[in-house]
């Protein structure tokens, strides 16, 4: 909830008495009020985030005069050597870091689940490229990944496909920092890959 509360946070802390529960009721109740100030300040901070013009007018010309809604920032991340290894070709999204829901149930569930024969069920998007280069269409699924320490499994949004062509012909390079957005045409989920300077 929150990380790296400091003794110069608790600062100033009235507690009721020196019994180890007051103590530790009084330091929740802090941390618990950073939490919130912080929630405050990244929903204002994401507000804020705007997709780069140039993202917008190739969404308009993809569209085609068609309708474009729900335009929101699914995540920004730095990229992993593995989310730029040929051998890997896919970009991993963690879902406790997703920025805001951006799928409907249908899609939810069906990304979530195999087909007849155990297989992974993927749906095909289009994506428009840092390049603003648009045409490919990617794989997009969730990977549920099990943990061999025993703990829950991670889950994770993956893009892949014709991952490493976008890589390769965009030069994206590990620890760069790009943003995936999504939005809609229609009822069409679609994609935007932003590479941030």
């Amino acid at each position: 909830m929150v990380q790296n509360l400091t003794l110069k946070d608790c600062e100033g802390l009235e507690v009721k008495s020196n019994h180890p529960w007051d103590i530790l009721v009084a330091v929740a109740g802090k941390a618990l009020e950073i939490y919130e100030e912080s929630k405050k300040t990244s929903t204002s901070a994401r507000k804020k985030l705007q997709l780069p013009e140039e993202f917008t007018r190739a969404i308009q010309e993809t569209a085609g005069g068609g309708r474009v809604s729900q335009v929101r920032l699914v995540i920004e991340k730095s990229l992993t050597i593995s989310d730029v290894k040929p051998n890997q070709n896919r970009l991993l999204m963690p879902i406790r870091q997703i920025s805001d829901e951006f799928l409907n149930e249908e899609e939810k569930n069906r990304i979530g689940g195999k087909d007849g024969e155990g297989r992974k069920i993927y749906m095909n998007v289009r994506i428009i490229e840092p390049s603003l280069q648009r045409g490919d269409s990617v794989r997009f699924g969730r990977w549920d990944m099990s943990k061999s320490n025993g703990k829950s499994p991670s889950s994770n949004y993956v893009i892949n496909g014709n991952w490493m062509k976008i890589v390769n012909r965009n030069r994206l390079r590990e620890e760069m920092v790009v943003q995936v957005w999504s939005f809609r045409i229609g009822e069409e989920l679609c994609f935007a890959l932003v590479k941030l300077p």
